[in-house]
């Protein structure tokens, strides 16, 4: 296996979320992203939901301390991101990119 870059750290985990739901299913949510972080010692410091160009929700989670990329990409599997989405980031991480976690969004004016 060739030598892979090391990527560097992050403090955003990015999360695409493919439906609408009630707002008070988002807070739920957000509640959820404090316990499951929490439970890995990580402490969220924002987050933030916007609408995707699509459908659904883009969250954007700014954490207090940075994590290696491979970890952000667990973490943002075990908060639901899109599987296929945790699969190409996987792959772009062994590959080396650095802009390894993209969300497509709508370009602004």
């Amino acid at each position: 296996m060739p030598d892979v870059k090391a990527l560097p750290d992050t403090r955003l985990l990015k999360l695409d979320k493919d439906c609408k739901v009630d707002s008070s299913w988002l807070k739920q949510y957000r509640d959820m992203i404090g316990l499951v972080l929490n439970s890995h010692d990580l402490k969220p410091t924002r987050i933030a939901v916007t609408s995707s160009r699509r459908k659904g929700y883009h969250v954007r989670v700014y954490l207090a301390a940075p994590v290696p990329a491979a970890r952000a990409n667990m973490l943002q599997w075990l908060l639901g991101d899109d599987c296929a989405r945790v699969d190409f980031n996987r792959a772009r991480i062994e590959a080396g990119f650095d802009e390894w976690s993209k969300l497509f969004e709508r370009p602004r004016p």
